[in-house]
């Protein structure tokens, strides 16, 4: 019940922060496509599991999108800082995808081949007539989706650490103090999944809690910082327009070069 709870306190977090950006964004004419479609994705999942339906079919449909949005705030979080998810990274959350939603989808076919109800509680999967089958498979799924959580939050959290270090505002302190409580939150969870099962229904509550704060502060910064989404975790040191014949028509320097070898390590980020 309080997991059920913090759950659906979560989804309501998600969803105030979706019409905050989503407002914001059409202001600032900017393109967020990944963050507001993950974070719909997990509030609608997020509302599912607390409201509990008791359709198996629909509630193991629905449960993918949590697993499935994450994976888009990755593409969010990377596209702060580079043009192209990492490639290697994308790739293993995608399998940890594929092996969570595959064993959901056996334990189904497991439970219709065997003459057992579909209309039971998705929270009752787990311990469902104490099958070491079922129990073993739903186990590996929550493992995989808990891998891809704190995947993603630490992956962000070393992205916004790189914006600290050009950009040091409230603001992006704030952003990982935030991101620092959903690694928590998914730490919280793979320890559970890997060490502690058998505390299942406590962790998950206390793992919920660190979500939930983290949350909160993240709403905080883009209540009160509305345009730091839009920031760059990179210097610019000078901002040129070309016209169509490619001669500068306007040359701005942005910031100084004291040190050559200060432009070293950003070489790759030139663009015209």
């Amino acid at each position: 019940m309080v997991s059920n709870i913090l759950i659906l306190s979560i989804s309501g977090v998600l969803l105030i922060l979706t019409c905050i950006i989503f407002k914001k964004s059409r202001k600032y004419r900017t393109n967020i496509k990944y963050l507001i479609s993950s974070l719909v994705s997990i509030a609608l999942a997020n509302t599912a599991v607390g409201l509990n339906f008791p359709n198996l079919i629909l509630m193991i449909s629905v449960s993918f999108l949590l697993p499935f949005g994450i994976i888009l705030l990755f593409s969010h979080y990377e596209g702060i800082s580079r043009p192209h998810p990492r490639l290697s990274i994308f790739i293993c959350l995608l399998i940890f995808l594929i092996l969570s939603i595959s064993f959901k989808i056996v334990i189904l076919i497991y439970l219709q081949l065997n003459g057992f109800p579909l209309d039971i509680l998705y929270s009752e999967i787990r311990t469902y007539n104490d099958d070491i089958f079922i129990k073993t498979l739903f186990h590996l799924s929550t493992l995989f989706q808990s891998l891809i959580l704190s995947i993603v939050f630490i992956r962000a959290f070393l992205i916004i650490k790189k914006v600290l270090k050009i950009i040091k505002i409230k603001a992006t302190i704030v952003e990982l103090i935030g991101l620092g409580f959903l690694i928590l939150y998914g730490f919280t969870f793979l320890i559970r999944d890997i060490f502690l099962y058998e505390y299942y229904d406590s962790l998950s509550s206390l793992g919920l809690i660190f979500a939930l704060i983290g949350l909160l502060l993240v709403v905080y910064n883009f209540i009160m910082h509305p345009d730091y989404l839009y920031l760059l975790p990179f210097p610019i040191f000078k901002f040129i327009i070309f016209n169509e014949s490619g001669i500068s028509c306007y040359i701005r320097n942005i910031e100084k070069i004291e040190k050559s070898n200060e432009m070293d390590g950003d070489l790759d980020q030139l663009m015209a």
